[in-house]
């Protein structure tokens, strides 16, 4: 599948280090794989906003959300996975 990234997910990923924008972005590759990675599957949550998006949650402290188009996934925000549970989970979502 082919993978896009937001304007917005892109000014997060700039804020990283680049160890860890290195490590985020093989996080981001990882999503190609939708259709063949029972992983990238059973650690994204659908969030109830009305449309086709999701939340990866990834081993590291960095969470992916992305919406899911017949043949592309577009990445809309990195976000550390302290704020978002500090914020609230999104609608949809359960910690895993």
């Amino acid at each position: 599948m082919k993978v896009t990234i937001s304007e917005p997910a892109e000014i997060q990923l700039r804020n990283l280090s680049d160890d860890k924008r290195r490590k985020v972005m093989g996080w981001i590759d990882t999503l190609s794989r939708w259709h063949t990675d029972p992983y990238v599957r059973e650690h994204s949550k659908k969030l109830d906003t009305g449309n086709n998006d999701y939340m990866f949650i990834t081993t590291m402290d960095f969470w992916l959300f992305f919406s899911l188009e017949e043949d592309t996934i577009t990445v809309l925000d990195v976000a550390k996975k302290e704020t978002v549970l500090r914020s609230g989970l999104p609608s949809g979502a359960s910690k895993a």
